[in-house]
């Protein structure tokens, strides 16, 4: 019998880093950090992508480059996959296993059908201002896409998975009460709360929960970001429980919302300028034209040393 397997999805921006942390630092739980390259290639049918595409698509992947997992001969694509997670379980000698997944974790129960879900969420406007800080999106108007793709797809697809196999938690609550909200999650997984699961700044960069960092939009976001947010979000906070910051606001015309777009795009290119240098920039655009494949593996290495660097 394969060990359990669950999965904490989400929109990225929303705390997960940190509950992974506190997960990962329980004596009976291994957690793997970004998750998505397990699931980014198969197609919204369910089918597996070519084996040998993906295989050439992961040599050049940041994130599962890092993770040091083994690529096991001849194996099936779901069982490679598969093989990740329990090479992160046994490498660390723990008894169950999950992962962070921000996008198409409905696609994860092709692969694992008994999964279980946390589904960690967080005021919109806090997770747009920190989109725009990691130069995602150019504004408000469009940080906010992850995060509505993720509530919307978690929306659909909690229906599909038993009560038993998922648990809601929100990041403000988490913030508050971690304590609290670790003892209902490790109940959630069938296991004892342990302490040390909020000692994990001792081997991180990351503080432990913090208060101060919910609902920061109010002191840090204009009145203009914020509309922005409600706009677009304000159906889907009103059924998670956030309050709009007051009556609805007017939605931007048809010129407006082209100007926002053509705005997002020309600050998304200018962060990749700074982070990259215009060299790498160029190289990257004219490479990706050209579709000649050894130069873009090439290059995607290069601009992946430069991403490392800015994230530590």
């Amino acid at each position: 019998m394969e060990p359990e397997v669950s999965f904490l999805i989400g929109a990225e921006r929303s705390g997960t880093t940190l509950l992974r942390l506190a997960l990962n630092a329980h004596s009976q739980i291994a957690w793997a950090r970004e998750f998505e390259y397990a699931v980014d290639r198969v197609g919204a049918d369910g089918s597996y992508p070519d084996l040998s595409d993906y295989l050439e698509w992961l040599a050049t992947h940041r994130i599962f480059q890092s993770s040091g997992y083994q690529i096991g001969e001849g194996l099936s694509y779901p069982a490679l996959v598969r093989s990740f997670l329990e090479q992160q379980r046994t490498s660390e000698g723990k008894r169950l296993v999950g992962a962070t997944v921000h996008r198409h974790f409905d696609r994860c129960l092709r692969i694992w059908p008994d999964a279980r879900f946390i589904h960690l969420v967080r005021d919109p406007r806090d997770v747009a201002r920190s989109a725009l800080r990691m130069g995602w999106a150019g504004n408000t108007w469009k940080a906010v896409d992850q995060w509505l793709e993720a509530e919307r797809l978690w929306e659909r697809m909690r229906t599909l998975i038993p009560p038993h196999r998922r648990i809601d938690l929100r990041y403000e609550s988490f913030a508050r009460r971690p304590e609290e909200e670790l003892r209902r999650l490790c109940g959630f997984l069938g296991l004892p709360y342990e302490s040390r699961m909020l000692e994990f700044h001792r081997w991180s960069s990351y503080r432990r929960p913090d208060p101060a960092l919910i609902d920061q939009w109010k002191r840090k976001a204009s009145a203009r970001e914020i509309a922005w947010v409600e706009i677009r979000a304000g159906e889907q906070m009103a059924r998670l429980g956030y309050e709009r910051s007051g009556p609805a606001p007017k939605p931007p015309g048809s010129l407006q919302r082209a100007a926002l777009s053509i705005h997002d795009y020309w600050k998304r290119v200018l962060f990749r300028v700074r982070r990259n240098g215009f060299g790498l920039f160029v190289a990257d655009w004219a490479v990706r034209r050209l579709g000649v494949r050894s130069w873009q593996n090439a290059l995607r290495l290069r601009i992946n040393a430069v991403e490392a660097k800015h994230l530590h």
